[in-house]
C-alpha cells in the first residue's frame, strides 16, 4: 500500500502558496488585487472572478464587512463551455490599521480561502490622520438619544473634512454642526450626530464615509457599531415624547392675525404629532384643532429634537396676567417614570374688528375726566408758582397785602386768616395789618415774607395731595378751599 502523507503535505503547500484561488471540481473563484499593503485612508482595488456551474449571480461578501467598507461595480456574467463565469471591480475600504484579514467567503459551490494585508497607519508630521470614534451605548430604550461623536486630526491645517449624507432605516438622524478644536498648534474637527430608533431591535450601524481634502486626500470608513434597542413599556402611547422635554412659546402676526407660536424642545425622540397635544391646546385655548397647525423641524445648532406649533388667538382674548397653561405628559427614561410638563402661553389682547370702535370710546370716555383733572392740577401748580413769585418780590407791606387779599377774592386780611383755618395764617395777618399802620423796616418785612412762604409751602403739599385724589372741586382746589380745616 502507498503512503499518502507525502501528497497531504503537497496539498497543503499549494493551499499556502495560492491562498486566493480555490478549485472545487470545475468550480474556482479568486480575488486579484492590485496591492497587499496600502496606507489608511486608501483603497484596495481588486477583482472577483468566478468560473463554475452555479454561481450567476453576485457573491455574498458579508464576511468582509466588518474590516471593510466594500464598493462592489462592473458585475458581468458569461457561459463558457457550459460554466458560469463572472466577474466584478470590487474596491476595499479598510476600517482600521495593521494586519487585516480579508475573510473566507462561498460561493457558486467553491469557497475562498481568507487572505492577509496589511494597512499601515496614517502619519504626517507627527500627526496621527486616524478619526477616532468616541464610545458609543451599545444597549438603549426607543426614542431615547445615540450620540455618534469621531474627531478627525487634520494633517494640515487647511484641510477640510467632508462627509456624506446619512440616511439609516430605522433610524432619524440630526447630523449637528462640525466643531473645529486646536490644541497645540494643531487643528481636530469634531462630528457629532444624535441618532434617535424608532423601533426595538439590533441595529448595525454604518457611519457615513469622512474625507480629508485639501493637501492629499484620504476617505475614512469606520468599524460598525452594533446597538441593540429595547422597546418602551407597553402601557405607553406610541408618540408620547421620549426624554425631557422644555417649551417656550411667542406671539406672531400671520396675515395680520396674532397666533401662538410654540416650540417643544426634546432630548428624545419626537413624533411627527406629539401625543395629546393638539387636544390640550384645543381644550385649554378653545381653537378648534383643525386650526391647529403642526410644523417638524430638526434644529441643527443644538443636540435636540424640536417641533413648532402654531395656532391662532381666539377673538376674545384678555392680556392681563398670563395666557392659557397647558400640560405635556412625557417619558423620561432616567426615572422610568411619566413626567409632567407646565407652561404659560403669553398673554394678548385681541377683540373683534367691530368692538374696536366702542373700546376706543369707553377708553375716551375714562380717561377724558383723568385728563382734564391733571390739566387743570398742572394750572393750577402754576398759578401757585407765580403766587409764590409775587410774595418775594413785594417791596412793601401794602403790596404784599393786597397780593393776599386779591389772589383769594377776599376783602380783608382777618378773611384770609379764617380761609385758611391756621395759627399761623393768623399771626401773619395780625402782623402785616400792624406792619401797614406803622413804619416799615425791611427786616420785619422780610419775616412775614419768609413765614408767609413756610405757610403756602405746607399748604401747598396739601393741596396736591388732596388734589391728586380728586376729592376737590376746580374751584376749591386753585383757591385752597380752606386746606387744612
Amino acid at each position: 500500500m502507498v503512503s499518502r502523507t507525502p501528497l497531504n503535505l503537497v496539498f497543503v503547500v499549494l493551499l499556502i502558496l495560492l491562498p486566493r484561488v480555490v478549485f472545487a471540481g470545475n468550480a474556482e473563484i479568486e480575488l486579484q488585487l492590485d496591492s497587499r499593503e496600502i496606507e489608511l485612508g486608501r483603497v484596495f482595488l481588486g477583482q472577483l472572478h468566478y468560473r463554475g456551474k452555479s454561481g450567476d449571480k453576485p457573491a455574498n461578501l458579508q464576511p468582509w464587512e466588518n474590516n471593510f467598507f466594500i464598493e462592489r461595480s462592473n458585475f458581468s456574467v458569461t457561459r463558457q463551455k457550459g460554466l458560469i463565469v463572472s466577474s466584478e471591480d470590487i474596491r476595499l475600504y479598510p476600517r482600521r490599521s495593521g494586519k487585516v484579514v480579508i475573510n473566507a467567503i462561498a460561493h457558486g459551490g467553491v469557497i475562498m480561502e481568507p487572505i492577509d494585508v496589511k494597512v499601515r497607519p496614517l502619519r504626517r508630521d507627527g500627526i496621527d490622520g486616524a478619526p477616532v470614534l468616541q464610545p458609543v451605548v451599545r444597549t438603549i430604550q426607543v426614542g431615547s438619544p445615540i450620540d455618534i461623536i469621531v474627531e478627525v486630526p487634520l494633517l494640515h491645517p487647511a484641510n477640510k473634512i467632508v462627509v456624506a449624507p446619512w440616511e439609516m432605516a430605522g433610524m432619524k438622524i440630526m447630523a449637528l454642526p462640525q466643531q473645529s478644536i486646536e490644541h497645540d498648534g494643531r487643528k481636530t474637527i469634531k462630528l457629532h450626530w444624535r441618532l434617535f430608533a424608532e423601533k426595538k431591535g439590533v441595529y448595525r450601524i454604518e457611519l457615513p464615509a469622512i474625507q480629508q481634502r485639501g493637501n492629499g486626500k484620504w476617505r475614512f470608513h469606520l468599524p460598525l457599531q452594533e446597538v441593540e434597542v429595547f422597546p418602551l413599556p407597553s402601557y405607553l402611547p406610541p408618540t408620547l415624547p421620549v426624554g425631557q422635554i422644555s417649551m417656550r412659546s411667542e406671539i406672531v402676526r400671520v396675515n395680520g392675525i396674532p397666533h401662538w407660536r410654540i416650540s417643544v424642545n426634546g432630548t428624545g425622540l419626537l413624533s411627527d404629532e406629539i401625543h395629546g397635544l393638539r387636544a390640550e391646546l384645543s381644550n385649554m385655548t378653545g381653537v378648534a384643532e383643525n386650526r391647529i397647525v403642526v410644523i417638524a423641524a430638526a434644529n441643527r445648532q443644538i443636540a435636540l429634537q424640536q417641533q413648532t406649533w402654531q395656532l391662532p388667538v381666539p377673538q376674545w382674548s384678555g392680556g392681563i396676567g398670563r395666557g392659557p397653561r397647558i400640560t405635556q405628559r412625557y417619558f423620561d427614561p432616567q426615572t422610568g417614570e411619566v413626567e409632567v410638563l407646565v407652561h404659560d402661553l403669553p398673554a394678548v389682547w385681541r377683540f373683534p374688528g367691530w368692538m374696536r370702535i366702542p373700546l376706543l370710546l369707553a377708553a375716551v370716555l375714562l380717561l377724558l375726566p383723568l385728563a382734564r383733572s391733571l390739566i387743570h392740577l398742572a394750572k393750577t401748580i402754576r398759578r401757585q408758582q407765580i403766587f409764590r413769585r409775587q410774595i418775594k418780590t413785594a417791596e412793601c407791606p401794602d403790596t404784599l397785602r393786597r397780593l393776599l387779599i386779591n389772589h383769594y377774592d377776599l376783602l380783608t386780611l382777618e378773611q384770609w386768616a379764617q380761609r385758611h383755618g391756621r395759627l399761623e395764617a393768623a399771626v401773619i395777618a395780625r402782623d402785616l395789618n400792624a406792619l401797614c399802620f406803622s413804619n416799615c423796616r425791611k427786616n420785619q418785612l422780610d419775616k412775614i415774607r419768609q413765614q408767609l412762604l413756610e405757610l403756602e409751602n405746607i399748604l401747598s403739599v396739601v393741596f396736591q395731595a388732596v388734589a391728586a385724589k380728586g376729592s376737590r372741586n376746580s374751584r376749591g382746589v386753585a383757591s385752597g378751599n380752606r386746606i387744612g380745616a
